[in-house]
């Protein structure tokens, strides 16, 4: 009984900020009899790992997911916009 070996299709993971090690983002796409992928994102002591199978339901949920995290980019732009305002407006009444 020959054993299918299995073929990766693609695999990386880097750090999200090279100064602080702790936090990492990877993924891997791999076949033997089914095609399996997966994507794991790790901060601190904390991992998340969401898996993909070969259908439109995975498709949809990457999409999802790059959705929500540039909602989340525009979102934290606008605040941290916000924020630097209002800090300037508190140094300047401080000063003052």
């Amino acid at each position: 009984m020959s054993r299918r070996k299995a073929t990766v299709y693609a695999t990386r993971i880097g750090y999200l900020n090279p100064k602080d090690c702790d936090s990492t983002l990877g993924y891997s796409i791999t076949g033997r009899r089914h095609f399996n992928a997966n994507m794991s994102l790790s901060d601190c002591n904390r991992k998340i790992v969401w898996y993909f199978d070969n259908d439109a339901d995975s498709l949809q949920k990457i999409d999802n997911i790059l959705e929500t995290m540039m909602a989340f980019k525009a979102d934290f732009l606008a605040a941290q916009k916000k924020y630097r305002k209002r800090a300037r407006r508190r140094r300047v009444n401080e000063d003052t």
